[in-house]
């Protein structure tokens, strides 16, 4: 008799067990699988959401680059204005030195392109110019520019007997 309860109990058993088998694969398994890939988007969205941030914050700081350096350009610009052609820009220079007192010398320019100057270019000039200290600080002072030096001294030459000579 004993054997007729356990196999009575196994075709329910087998059914209960089948059940549990279709509703594990029909509802849970399919669900727990959609919560593991929802998980998974929501780091690879929240990944993708710190780089937009990052490029965002980028974009940015080179649109404030850009706004400033164009503010910047249109001071330059501005500043210089129309009348500033190279002739001009050398007599004015010149004009200057010899106001201040300077003596001027040879004069040699080289005009050249500045890149991205939308027609503006830079005056490179050499001139020779002489004159007390103070003048020359002065001139310095209404602009800038680069300085080269050069100094002379004058000096007696030995004679061959070994007297110094007197011009």
């Amino acid at each position: 008799m004993r054997r007729r309860w356990r196999d009575r109990l196994r075709v329910p058993l087998l059914v209960v067990v089948a059940l549990n088998v279709g509703v594990y694969l029909a509802y849970t398994m399919p669900r727990s699988l959609k919560e593991r890939s929802a998980a998974a988007r929501v780091s690879v969205l929240r990944g993708e959401l710190e780089r937009d941030r990052r490029v965002t914050a980028a974009l940015r700081d080179r649109a404030e680059t850009m706004k400033t350096n164009r503010t910047d350009a249109d001071r330059f610009y501005a500043r210089l204005g129309p009348k500033d052609t190279l002739s001009q820009v050398r007599a004015e220079i010149t004009a200057i030195a010899r106001e201040l007192g300077l003596k001027v010398g040879g004069l040699s320019y080289s005009p050249e392109g500045v890149k991205g100057g939308e027609g503006v270019a830079q005056l490179l000039m050499r001139m020779s110019v002489s004159g007390t200290y103070r003048e020359l600080v002065a001139f310095l002072d209404r602009g800038e520019g680069d300085l080269d030096i050069a100094l002379s001294a004058f000096y007696r030459m030995p004679s061959e007997s070994g007297a110094e000579e007197r011009p």
